[in-house]
Order: C-alpha cells, then structure tokens, then sequence
C-alpha cells in the first residue's frame, strides 16, 4: 500500500520497504469521449525510447492495418517511454472538486480520477492513500482499470488481445475499430475489404496511422503509439 502525502502543490511518496520512483509528467485530464469528434490532433510520431523493464522496446514500426497495430503493441513498440511514477486517469466525465474546509477535505476526486503506479519492476498499482489538506487520508481506487493487468507486460497484451477481438469482429455494418488519417477518424478498412474504385477508401486502406480507437468493454478507447504503453488507452 503506498501513501502520498501532498502539500502546496507537491507530491512525495512513501512506503514501509524504501522503494525510489521517478514522479514525472502526470496524465493532462480529458473531458472528451473518445467519440465525440472525428477531428484529432493529428499523426505526428516522436522519436524512440528504449527501455528494457517498463518502457518501450522500439519506435513503431509502419501501422497500415490491425495486425501491425497488435504486433506493435505486444512488442511495446511506443514512441515514448513508461518511466517509472504516478499516471493519472479521468474515470469518467464531471466537475473534479478537491477542495478542503478548515482542514478536512471535502473534494470527489476518487470518484473521477483513477491512479496507476508503475514500479521500477514494471508493477502496476492502483490502490493509492493521499494525505489531502495536510491530514486526511484519502484511498484513491482505479477497480474498473483492473482488467487491463498487474504489469506493464500484461498491459500490452491485454490491450493487443482486445484489437484482434476487434478485428476479428470488425465489418462495415459492425465498426470496431478506426484509425487517424490525414487528421480524421476514419472507419478502418481492411487489406482484403474491397472498396470498388473508392480512392479514398484506398487512402485509408493503406495509411500508416499511430493513432488507433478500439471498441472494447462496451465502449471507444484510443491507442496512441505516440505515447507511452503506460498511458493507454489515451482516451476511454
């Protein structure tokens, strides 16, 4: 069990076992649903990280279709590394309150922020105390993210496992799976799907896109090779 202890702003770690993590960039807090707009950010790649236990193995490599996709994924193919520290993620959309009333915290935010911690070892936790407003403790839980595995290895092949089931369902009258081109979302095609002199259809069929949303656990998520395996899905 780990305790966080925040004070103005900062954030320091302890537990019983002496264990030194590298607390870096925290997850930005989307208010989006994943499909709400099918304008994105774009498909600018960033350059490679390599690291052996937590991070990624390599710069992905081309991704025109969901087996490149599943192939990057279980090989943790991420442009950017999973450092060791705490990611934070919105459980779902609404007003994140963190106030504090003469000392004792008054806010919600184990309701709307879920937390993993990824060790050294490539572990991940999601049950986290915090000390809010100097003294009380608050038990941060991320259950509904339990599914996606206990470390970054089960991470990766959980999430490449829920693209082949994708794929394996996917059609034209039953959509599980799309991907950015050209700064859209654009329903996936597949190599074998015939698009009838479409070009356009041809275009998606044979883009190379690190942007990726899976329809698994009754809903939308995004797969961003641009960012770090620890992150995913970017967007639930």
């Amino acid at each position: 069990m780990f305790t966080v202890f925040k004070r103005n702003g900062d954030i320091c770690m302890k537990r019983k076992k002496v264990l030194s993590f590298i607390m870096m960039g925290l997850l930005a807090f989307s208010l989006a649903s994943c499909g709400s707009d099918n304008k994105s950010g774009g498909d600018s790649s960033t350059s490679g990280t390599q690291e052996s236990n937590t991070g990624s193995s390599g710069t992905p490599g081309s991704v025109v279709n969901a087996d490149d996709l599943i192939s990057n994924i279980r090989n943790r193919n991420f442009s950017e590394a999973s450092n060791p520290g705490m990611y934070r993620f919105q459980k779902k959309s609404g007003f994140i309150n963190s106030s504090c009333w003469f000392g004792d915290y008054k806010g919600n935010e184990d309701d709307y922020i879920g937390i993993r911690l990824l060790g050294s070892d490539g572990s991940i936790q999601r049950t986290v105390d915090m000390l809010m407003c100097g003294s009380d403790r608050v038990t941060f839980t991320f259950d509904q993210d339990a599914s996606h595995g206990n470390n970054i290895g089960e991470l990766a092949n959980y999430l490449a496992d829920r693209v082949q089931d994708a794929k394996n369902q996917h059609s034209s009258y039953n959509v599980r799976l799309k991907k950015v081109v050209n700064g859209y979302l654009q329903n996936y095609v597949a190599p074998d799907q015939d698009c009838y002199g479409n070009s356009y259809c041809e275009t998606i069929k044979t883009t190379d896109s690190k942007i990726w949303d899976v329809y698994y656990d009754g809903g939308w998520k995004r797969i961003d090779l641009n960012q770090a395996l620890i992150k995913q899905p970017v967007l639930r």
